[in-house]
């Protein structure tokens, strides 16, 4: 069983997964004015499946060590998660910018640019 401090980052990465996927649907939808909204339609497709699929093994790794994401609250500035670790809450509190600009760099590894990871920060 690893510590909850090692499982905070993997944690942290299935949280930016799953914004990542809401902002690739919610984006996939407002393509319709392109003229290439036939090939993005299909590009956003593509990397919503693989978001997915890494989502499904980041929920499996995590539900290993009884860890699950429960809920999450917004009050406009900030998101609080509360994480259900083996019967224990735990909460984590990010602002919405910062959650914002974790997406974008998820983004910039989806398009193959260069990006930053929590690791890069440390």
């Amino acid at each position: 069983m690893r510590h909850i401090f090692e499982l905070k980052s993997i944690v942290h990465n299935l949280i930016i997964l799953e914004l990542t996927l809401k902002t690739l649907e919610y984006d996939k939808v407002r393509l319709t004015g392109l003229k290439m909204a036939p090939v993005m339609e299909e590009w956003y497709e593509e990397k919503a499946q693989e978001v997915f699929s890494d989502i499904v093994k980041v929920k499996k790794d995590l539900s290993k060590d009884g860890c699950k994401i429960d809920s999450s609250t917004n009050d406009g500035m900030f998101t609080e998660y509360s994480v259900l670790v083996r019967g224990e809450i735990h909460r984590y509190t990010y602002s919405n910018v910062a959650l914002r600009n974790w997406c974008m760099e998820e983004m910039k590894r989806l398009l193959g640019m260069p990006y930053r990871t929590p690791d890069d920060m440390r």
